[in-house]
């Protein structure tokens, strides 16, 4: 008998009861979220859904891009130089001022090769989880699997096609919860077709320095080319650097909106 003003003490349960089978059924209306979250159609916030952030991957990948724009403009000037050099003395070169000129390549293909060492796989690591990402912010699946989207950038040729639609992908699905239509990839295509460009260039410019030790117009050909391959590389390193800072704080506010939307949402017995 319980001392008056009291509670009586709660009945023993062993753990693991009352079974599944009796306990209380699940509330049919779900989790209701605010006005903008029905598009959302999400009940567990990110972080419970595997998400990784990406800010501070995101903040280092944009600043090494950056780093490797003045770069590719000193590249530009280098390239200028050569151009004046071919056209003035063709293949016959003055050697003091080709060996001058090859040192400052040199110079800049060292610091281009340790950027590159760095830049790569800090860029894919944080592709990989940009992308893998996606699902716990937005509803439904990926195009593709990580590791295959990953991957997609090395496959030859495939790498110039299928890495596009992954980058239009990420882009379309990290807008504001409450915009209505997604942001359009301006910005990637015009990227990408600076990025193709650059590569077309690239074989152009082989191409034409081999025949140019018989031809001294195919000589001045590549050296034109060079500087415009130079001044695309500009271009290229500044818009993959937009892009990911842009990325990178679109994917943090989406993810705080999500988790707010669902965190906030009233809860039905």
């Amino acid at each position: 008998m319980a001392a008056p003003g009291v509670n009586p003490p709660a009945p023993f349960a062993p753990a693991g009861y009352p079974p599944p089978s009796h306990a209380a059924p699940p509330s049919p209306y779900g989790t209701t979220q605010p006005q903008f979250a029905p598009k959302v159609r999400m009940r567990k916030t990110p972080e419970m859904l595997g998400y990784r952030a990406v800010d501070t991957l995101g903040t280092i990948v944009a600043a090494l891009f950056a780093t490797w724009t003045p770069l590719w403009i000193y590249w530009v000037v280098l390239s200028l130089d050569q151009r004046r050099l071919v056209h003035e003395y063709g293949a016959n070169i003055p050697f003091a001022q080709e060996n001058s000129l090859d040192g400052r390549f040199g110079m800049v293909h060292a610091f281009a090769g340790v950027l590159l060492l760095i830049v790569v796989p800090l860029f894919l690591m944080w592709f990989a989880r940009a992308y893998g990402n996606l699902p716990t912010i937005s509803p439904g699946p990926t195009q593709s699997r990580t590791t295959k989207a990953t991957i997609m950038w090395f496959v030859p040729f495939l790498q110039f096609v299928r890495p596009l639609g992954y980058l239009k992908e990420i882009w379309s699905r990290i807008g504001r919860v409450d915009k209505k239509k997604a942001t359009p990839t301006t910005l990637i295509f015009v990227y990408w077709f600076s990025f193709l460009a650059l590569q077309v260039m690239a074989v152009l410019i082989i191409f034409a320095a081999v025949n140019g030790a018989e031809n001294p117009d195919d000589l001045r050909f590549a050296a034109d080319l060079n500087v415009l391959a130079a001044a695309t590389a500009v271009v290229c390193s500044i818009l993959i650097g937009v892009i990911v800072w842009v990325v990178t704080r679109r994917m943090t506010t989406r993810c705080a909106e999500v988790t707010y939307a669902v965190m906030n949402a009233p809860q039905y017995p």
